[in-house]
């Protein structure tokens, strides 16, 4: 059995040591469930920015070209984060974040091996914002 509180403070010293803070924007919904330029939410937490390139999570994307077909990796941005900070907290999906100069759309979060100790929270690069 896998020791999760050791896990969780593993996570913590990491976030202490290389983590910065995010804050995510989540804005309102017209009639029509359209996103609108009015914020709704603002929600702040601390967590470690990180770049995947897992198969398992859907990195890879398939190019169809005349001839052949050829699969190149895509890079998979992701915050790592414990599981009880992410708790306290409301991130839903198509929530934004901002990190430099990029903004960042929440896609998915994944409850690390199902254990309630860590949160990757996986984010789409929105290049045409």
């Amino acid at each position: 059995m896998l020791n999760t509180s050791f896990q969780e403070r593993k996570i913590e010293r990491l976030i202490r040591k290389r983590g910065m803070e995010f804050t995510f924007t989540r804005f309102k919904r017209n009639e029509f469930g359209e996103l609108t330029t009015e914020v709704e939410k603002t929600i702040s937490f601390v967590g470690v920015f990180h770049i995947s390139n897992k198969a398992n999570i859907g990195s890879y994307v398939q190019v169809f070209n005349e001839d052949a077909t050829r699969r190149e990796a895509r890079k998979q941005y992701m915050i790592l984060t414990t599981y009880s900070r992410f708790l306290n907290n409301e991130v839903q999906l198509d929530d934004i974040v901002q990190i430099g100069n990029q903004k960042y759309k929440v896609m998915a979060y994944y409850n690390l091996e199902s254990l309630n100790y860590g949160i990757e929270i996986s984010l789409e690069d929105m290049q045409w914002v």
